[in-house]
């Protein structure tokens, strides 16, 4: 019983704990996505452009060479 009891107040103690640090987290947690992540926006923003020109280029490329398939055994 007396080991149930330090469980349960040390399983207390780190919910409190965890419960007051949830303000700092969440501001430590925006202080990264700004000057970790939202900084690199600009160096990103281009690539994501070139990766979706070459994804549409490969989707219309994949397209073709389905439509010559298809034509080729209709015509067979």
């Amino acid at each position: 019983m007396e080991t149930h009891r330090k469980n349960t107040g040390y399983k207390l103690k780190a919910l409190t704990s965890y419960l007051w640090g949830i303000q700092a987290q969440n501001e430590n947690d925006l202080e990264m996505i700004l000057y970790h992540c939202m900084n690199r926006w600009d160096s990103i923003e281009p690539r994501v452009g070139a990766v979706e020109a070459w994804m549409e280029k490969r989707m219309q490329a994949a397209t073709c060479n389905l439509l010559w398939y298809l034509v080729s055994v209709l015509l067979g």
